[in-house]
């Protein structure tokens, strides 16, 4: 069953062929670039393409060097570039709230990966800052974002954001300024088997780091790569594989509490064919680890709950009745009392 299902995990060709371009050795990259270039171009580039275009920028000089888009890619990598160093001035304000009142945080996602200084090197470009605190202290993060100048992205009053933090796992979104964007989030998966020891590793194993000048935690290397996988299957986004392509081959991981963390989660489906797609990339993934993880024996439910989401991050026309179908299978067989989703 494992091994079928992971040859499924593929984000939308458009995506899948710029991941290619981005990581592949230089011959799979150029013919990646060029099929891309026939199916698609700049002008119509989506949000999700345009995150993978600014890295590819600085390769463009080995992959198509005569081409008359490198200046105009090199422009929109600088754009994006700047925007994101705008985002992160105006979210700090952000962490020094919450820090001013002693709540403990943790930085995941992009924001970790710019903590850990390895953002500049793949010009990783970020929309929000993504910030976890405890569930116990939600509430009152939520209140002090408020009382800080803070609001609500869906126009909520800081009343209904106290009764919409405390049972949403995506996250609540915040802005504040021209380009402030955070999401406030008590879990960092959308979906995972309840696990208490895990919840309190992931603050125990944290990392130290600095944001902006900040001091901050991000999750250990193990933990980011989970995170990463299991909400880039959901999202159809590329930058996860982009974030742990680099992340292998500049730290140390720790592959086998990787699959450990993924077998104990109920996430085994989403890291498998996470971590299957990204050796088809050509990225270093340890045999061991993956026939770990084909060896596991996820339930019904966790595929399931598995193909709800990628589904979902296709984004395709006509599956929206098919995949409500999966959703409610997947949500009769996991207890919420054992397992959390949205």
């Amino acid at each position: 069953m494992n091994r079928w299902l992971i040859s499924q995990c593929r984000p939308k060709r458009s995506v899948d062929l710029l991941l290619r371009a981005n990581l592949g050795p230089d011959d799979v990259a150029n013919r990646a670039w060029r099929k891309w270039l026939r199916m698609r171009s700049i002008e119509e580039s989506t949000w999700l393409e345009v995150r993978l275009l600014a890295p590819l920028a600085r390769r463009m000089a080995r992959l198509d060097p005569h081409s008359p888009l490198r200046p105009r890619l090199e422009g929109l990598a600088k754009l994006q570039w700047t925007r994101t160093q705008l985002i992160i001035r105006d979210c700090i304000s952000a962490l020094d709230a919450l820090e001013s009142v002693g709540i403990k945080f943790l930085l995941f996602k992009g924001a970790a990966h710019y903590a850990e200084g390895l953002a500049s090197a793949t010009r990783r470009i970020m929309g929000d800052v993504d910030i976890l605190v405890l569930p116990e202290a939600v509430v009152a993060a939520s209140d002090r974002l408020c009382e800080t100048g803070w609001s609500s992205k869906g126009g909520y009053s800081p009343e209904t954001l106290r009764r919409r933090v405390q049972i949403k796992l995506g996250g609540e979104d915040y802005l504040k300024g021209e380009f402030g964007e955070i999401d406030l989030h008590f879990q960092v998966f959308y979906f995972a088997r309840r696990d208490r020891e895990l919840d309190a590793s992931l603050w125990e194993n944290a990392c130290p780091a600095r944001f902006a000048g900040r001091p901050v935690l991000v999750p250990s290397p193990a933990d980011s790569i989970v995170i990463s996988i299991a909400d880039g299957v959901r999202s159809g986004e590329g930058d996860w594989a982009m974030d742990i392509a680099y992340r292998i081959r500049t730290c140390q991981i720790e592959w086998d509490r990787v699959a450990y963390i993924a077998d104990r989660r109920g996430l085994v489906p989403f890291v498998l064919s996470g971590l299957t797609y990204l050796r088809s990339l050509g990225c270093d993934i340890p045999q061991s680890t993956l026939d770990c993880l084909r060896d596991a024996r996820p339930s019904a439910g966790e595929y399931l709950k598995y193909w709800d989401f990628w589904i979902r991050g296709m984004n395709a026309p006509h599956t929206h009745k098919l995949r409500m179908g999966v959703k409610w299978l997947a949500h009769a067989l996991l207890p919420q009392d054992r397992y959390q989703y949205e």
